[in-house]
């Protein structure tokens, strides 16, 4: 782990992530609803007003879902209550979707994975540090479905994404049985989870809480193109035509151009 700068707010953090594919400004909410944006280079926080959460609770995750280009954000009163809202950061506003239903009374982090990854685009994963395990829920009518137990005494501040070329489910985890900050992945299909490997065990070196985490992508690195024309008699004078397929697993535009030159 590298700190980047100190936290500004005395509030909890307990929520964030990247707007699309945007890996250049993060995203955060603290648990009474601060909104910054953070510089993901340099840690600099910009305070943008306040996103109250539903009456009573506490934000405690947010995740941008590709397929909609839409924050949406879980909150809860711990053993209460827990409801999951669309999030404008533009308007300071949110929108409550739907609440637990009983089925998770303190969901502590919410993740939207790429949708060709997806079982369902309509879906986003979160999971619940009472009953500990890994719950859907359906962002078009706010339905929460239990998955399976994470397999750990989840606790305290906890964090979730996916990595969005190949769909794993990374968990920023705090394990009450072992008292330690994890990583571990996540199987959406039945809530398990692996662990990896205990988080700041070399830097900072002592005990942290991660209540949000978001993947970074590595950016698309320069191509070259070699093409042998298989003609020598071809009158270069003459216009050609050459085809080129792009493929990507990402649901954005691809933006970069392709240049071409004859030797």
């Amino acid at each position: 782990m590298n700190a980047l700068a100190p936290i500004t707010d005395a509030d909890f953090w307990n929520a964030g992530d990247f707007m699309g594919d945007d890996l250049t400004t993060w995203y955060g909410l603290t648990g009474i609803g601060n909104a910054y944006t953070v510089d993901r280079d340099t840690g600099i926080q910009t305070p943008l007003g306040v996103i109250a959460p539903p009456a009573g609770e506490t934000w405690s995750g947010l995740t941008w879902d590709l397929t909609n280009s839409q924050f949406y954000g879980v909150s809860t009163f711990c053993g209460v209550s827990s409801s999951v809202s669309s999030v404008d950061f533009a308007g300071l506003s949110s929108a409550v979707i739907g609440t637990d239903g009983g089925v998770s009374t303190c969901t502590i982090a919410v993740a939207s994975n790429n949708p060709s990854n997806a079982a369902a685009a309509h879906l986003v994963y979160a999971y619940d540090i009472v009953s500990d395990e890994l719950i859907s829920i359906d962002i078009t009518n706010g339905t929460y479905t239990v998955i399976g137990p994470l397999g750990y005494d989840a606790n305290f501040g906890q964090g979730m994404d996916f990595d969005m070329d190949d769909g794993t489910c990374y968990i920023y985890a705090f394990n009450f049985g072992t008292f330690q900050p994890e990583l571990r992945t996540c199987d959406i299909s039945d809530g398990s989870t692996t662990f990896i490997g205990v988080l700041g065990s070399i830097v900072p070196g002592a005990l942290a809480q991660v209540a949000a985490g978001s993947s970074v992508t590595a950016e698309m690195a320069d191509c070259v193109f070699r093409m042998r024309i298989p003609n020598p008699e071809v009158d270069l004078n003459t216009p050609l035509e050459f085809r080129v397929r792009v493929e990507h697993n990402r649901p954005v535009t691809v933006t970069r151009a392709i240049f071409m030159e004859i030797l």
